[in-house]
């Protein structure tokens, strides 16, 4: 192999720190959580050649990818689901963003009967699934909520009031 594994390959780094006079450590920076195991595939691969072939997970899924007939599924959702949500645009959405965790979002609603219910469901598993810590985590980043335009204040208030209750917020940690 090099002696130099510095590289950069698509939106990460690696960095041998041997440059640093540190041996035996390899820093990777910005890695992101869904392209982690193949840039750690690409980390053995520059450490060791020979394992080119070499795969760390056979059939990699990203989560909510467990689904084998989509269209299956989706009407299966619908009838499911048709009664409590009105509007079927809202459950292709979910199912198009969340897929089969689209499942854990419509288990957490705990009042149908409320206009908000989706979206304390989908900030609570932003939260407990996704790791969401802030509020732009669940606006910008994690729901799609913020994705046509800007969501109004109230929501916004109602947002972080659900994350405040999740990750016990103090008054003084709440975003205003």
């Amino acid at each position: 192999g090099s002696s130099d594994l510095s590289d950069t390959l698509n939106d990460f780094v690696i960095e041998d720190s041997r440059k640093h006079s540190i041996s035996g450590l390899i820093n990777i920076i910005g890695v992101k959580y869904t392209t982690a195991v193949s840039v750690a595939e690409e980390v053995l691969k520059k450490l060791n050649p020979t394992s080119r072939d070499r795969k760390l997970i056979d059939n990699p899924k990203l989560a909510g990818g467990e689904i084998n007939n989509l269209s299956e599924f989706k009407t299966k959702i619908h009838k499911k689901f048709e009664e409590k949500i009105n509007n079927p645009e809202e459950i292709d959405s979910l199912l198009n963003n969340y897929g089969s965790e689209s499942i854990k979002i419509f288990n957490l609603v705990d009042d149908w009967n409320f206009n908000k219910a989706l979206v304390k469901a989908k900030t609570i598993f932003s939260v407990r699934e996704e790791m969401a810590v802030s509020l732009s985590d669940i606006v910008l980043r994690r729901t799609d909520i913020g994705t046509s335009e800007k969501p109004v204040d109230s929501d916004l208030k109602f947002i972080a009031d659900v994350m405040s209750s999740e990750l016990d917020w103090s008054e003084e940690k709440k975003p205003q």
